[in-house]
């Protein structure tokens, strides 16, 4: 599939129409791609892991019950979004075979902040559990890193973002254009449309 490619996501719920209808919808020259739909491709099947993983990272979720159409283009076809009303989660884009690359070892390196993620937690247990054993053998809990060990455990349990994670979505949302609908910058203009979701 040439480039620039459209990586759209919209709810699991929208019952696609059939290939031909999808890729007339997108005004694509070549063929879409959706998993579980179209032919397995290896290649289309990791880029559909990989932009959902992204996804999940923009938006603050865990692999939400969508789906994601592939399709090669430079905007999202307004006949397209109107065939989709309701559904329309999230477009991302790959300019070329180097960007998409330079995804996939984003996504590699999105692996350390799950690490990261555990590591805390299993963390703040630990301490936790110290600090109590502790407490029922001298009366006082631990309180030398007390502070350090209260932001951790509120991190974990509050739902707030390490500086790790917010600065990784930004990345993420600036390498993919997420949200951008119309990439007038590939026809030599800077302007660029964005979902009213960014």
């Amino acid at each position: 599939m040439k480039f620039p490619r459209c990586y759209l996501v919209i709810d699991k719920a929208f019952e696609l129409p059939p290939l031909e209808t999808l890729r007339k919808w997108c005004q694509s020259y070549e063929a879409v791609y959706v998993e579980g739909i179209s032919e397995f491709d290896d290649d289309l099947h990791m880029q559909t892991v990989d932009l959902l993983k992204i996804h999940d990272l923009i938006e603050g979720s865990k692999r939400e019950d969508v789906q994601l159409v592939i399709f090669q283009a430079a905007k999202v076809e307004s006949m397209l979004l109107l065939a989709i009303s309701g559904h329309y989660k999230k477009a991302y884009w790959a300019d070329s075979q180097e960007n998409l690359n330079e995804i996939f070892e984003f996504v590699e390196g999105l692996e350390q902040l799950e690490v990261m993620e555990w590591a805390c937690s299993r963390a703040d247990e630990a301490f936790n559990a110290l600090s109590e054993l502790v407490k029922a053998k001298t009366g006082n809990p631990l309180s030398g890193e007390d502070a350090y060990w209260r932001k951790v455990s509120a991190l974990r349990h509050w739902g707030e973002k390490t500086e790790a994670e917010l600065v990784l979505k930004s990345i993420a949302k600036t390498m993919t254009r997420a949200g951008v609908l119309i990439r007038f910058d590939l026809e030599g203009q800077t302007a660029e449309v964005h979902d009213a979701a960014v």
